[in-house]
């Protein structure tokens, strides 16, 4: 559920990177948004990937304000719009048709006393005890999993058995502290060539890959997918590539 959120998480903001970037918005194209915007947003809330669903909505938000300030004669109607929908779909959704399901499953999500809460917090354990073993080339891409019972008093059950859900602690669990700052480091390249998105001189362009990138970095410390599931992973490498290959 947590891959299949962050993909339909880009899909709606490339819908709305459509929808935002046409001035005359001919009729016919609304009467296309309208109902795919509400589909993707429908699919997103069905995943139930909590921590997904809160980042998209804050990075969203943040990026609605941010077009407010860039111009608001040009977007305001627009964000309008595109809030009424997400408001109307969320508040059918989750208040009349899953409301039982939606208070059991958002109500505890920032508990420790969550089961996804406390495993993230004792698998990060495990990695920063790798890393503190294995600092400088790590256990190697792929191992950390089938090294953690080096860290355990008894085995696990086997379904517990997976990466630590951060991208960052894993990569510097399976290469180590200077493979960590090397993909740091890469990382911080494609920030600092994408920065100008967000200047409120910027096209619209910029912004949207900068705030998905943004959302990706957020999405990344909560979950492995970027590094270990072939889908997500090109996604990630897919839009690293076209904030690479910007000009602006």
């Amino acid at each position: 559920p947590n891959v299949l959120a962050v993909i339909l998480a880009a899909a709606i903001f490339f819908l709305l990177w459509w929808y935002f970037g046409k001035k005359n918005f001919p009729r016919r194209h609304f009467l296309i948004f309208v109902p795919v915007y509400f589909i993707l947003l429908f699919a997103l809330f069905l995943t139930f990937s909590r921590g997904i669903t809160i980042i998209f909505l804050f990075i969203l938000f943040a990026w609605f304000f941010w077009l407010l300030l860039k111009d608001k004669k040009s977007f305001g109607s627009k964000i309008f719009y595109a809030l009424a929908i997400l408001t109307v779909t969320y508040s059918l959704l989750g208040a009349v048709f899953y409301r039982r399901e939606v208070v059991d499953r958002y109500w505890t999500t920032f508990s420790h006393k969550e089961e996804a809460v406390s495993f993230r917090m004792f698998y990060n354990g495990l990695a920063l005890k790798t890393i503190a073993a294995y600092p400088v080339l790590g256990v190697g891409i792929g191992n950390s999993v089938g090294r953690m019972d080096e860290f355990l008093e008894k085995p696990l059950q086997p379904w517990l058995y997976q990466p630590v859900h951060n991208i960052f602690l894993l990569a510097g669990a399976e290469i180590g502290l200077f493979g960590l700052a090397a993909f740091v480091w890469f990382l911080y390249g494609i920030f600092k060539k994408s920065r100008r998105g967000i200047s409120l001189k910027s096209g619209l362009n910029g912004s949207v890959l900068f705030f998905i990138f943004a959302a990706f970095m957020l999405f990344g410390l909560f979950d492995h997918f970027f590094l270990t599931l072939q889908p997500a992973k090109l996604l990630f490498w897919l839009v690293l590539g076209m904030m690479a290959a910007r000009r602006t």
